[in-house]
């Protein structure tokens, strides 16, 4: 079934890279991203002190998650200042301010809040497993080269490959950011290796022609909230 291009307004704002062509027929949706980025310390910390921050935080997440604010949550390996990500249902600045609020790390200035809006479809993304158990994946970003533009780019190969990747059950999530600054869309990869990665990344026409790159970090959350749905 066919995404249909007016399904994100088609300008260069909403620009189609990291959407496949085909999906399930639905209206998009829209999440807020939120990056955890390293933010700096006011003070330091014992390990005692640390340790509770730790479970408040994440306490904080099952909260989200339990309100139904938050569908999907979890640490990010190997990012630079980027920690881990939180994918919220759309929040304004001052529910943002409130959803993080019981966050010591946050209040404390060890994490800082870096959101913005994204447009998936729904459906991709899935209650945890029963019992809890956490998933490694992996988390791409959809970048520019160096010195490309988007302007003009034609991105039909890519979101074709991107729609065979689908096809073929190796792609589990996609968001495109409708006013990038850095990173044009966002993928996850049912798979747990750089070279996993760079493998898939590599047959995509606009990775061959060095328009995009692709910007792969291993990805943790519950398990079974990201899987690879069945071709129906």
């Amino acid at each position: 079934m066919l995404l249909a291009a007016a399904i994100l307004g088609l300008s260069l704002a909403n620009h189609q890279i990291g959407l496949p062509t085909i999906a399930d027929e639905a209206k998009p949706i829209q999440y807020t991203w939120v990056f955890f980025r390293s933010g700096t310390r006011s003070r330091e910390y014992t390990k005692e002190e640390l340790d509770k921050m730790q479970a408040d935080h994440v306490g904080n997440l099952g909260r989200l998650g339990n309100a139904k604010l938050c569908p999907l949550a979890g640490p990010t390996g190997n990012a630079g200042d980027i920690r881990g990500i939180v994918v919220l249902t759309p929040r304004t600045e001052d529910q943002l301010k409130e959803d993080f609020k019981p966050d010591p790390f946050v209040q404390g200035g060890l994490l800082k809040v870096d959101a913005f809006p994204v447009t998936s479809i729904p459906g991709l993304l899935y209650t945890m497993d029963e019992p809890f158990a956490m998933d490694q994946q992996t988390i791409v970003f959809l970048k520019l080269a160096e010195g490309k533009k988007l302007a003009g780019l034609d991105a039909r190969g890519h979101r074709e490959y991107l729609s065979d990747l689908w096809k073929a059950r190796k792609l589990g999530f996609y968001a495109t950011v409708p006013n990038p600054e850095d990173i044009l869309a966002i993928l996850i990869l049912p798979v747990k290796t750089d070279d996993e990665a760079k493998a898939i990344a590599d047959k995509d026409p606009l990775v061959k022609s060095g328009n995009l790159v692709w910007e792969s970090h291993p990805q943790y959350f519950a398990k079974g909230v990201v899987r690879v749905k069945p071709i129906e």
